[in-house]
């Protein structure tokens, strides 16, 4: 579900994006993937600040770098980071 939502988000249908990457976090947390929940809080973020929703947006992406400093995984959480800074100018 991430990859389709990932490829809606390429092709700029946001809704349809927005909507794969919510099931698939949905799954990824009864499942207790934590690192997949990361990527889909990544990519949920992006959907959501392209929308418009930069409050979501941010508290998505400041969610996933939580998630990866637990996960001790500090390169893609600095990743997050940097795209948190390019996009909203705050580190979260």
């Amino acid at each position: 579900m991430t990859d389709l939502g990932e490829a809606y988000l390429g092709l700029s249908q946001l809704a349809d994006a927005t909507n794969c990457l919510e099931d698939s976090l949905a799954i990824r947390e009864s499942i207790g993937d934590h690192h997949g929940q990361a990527a889909t809080l990544q990519r949920l973020g992006q959907a959501n600040w392209h929308a418009g929703d930069v409050g979501k947006a941010r508290a998505q992406l400041a969610e996933a770098i939580a998630l990866y400093d637990d996960l001790r995984d500090h390169a893609q959480a600095a990743d997050v980071r940097a795209v948190l800074v390019a996009m909203t100018g705050t580190t979260g």
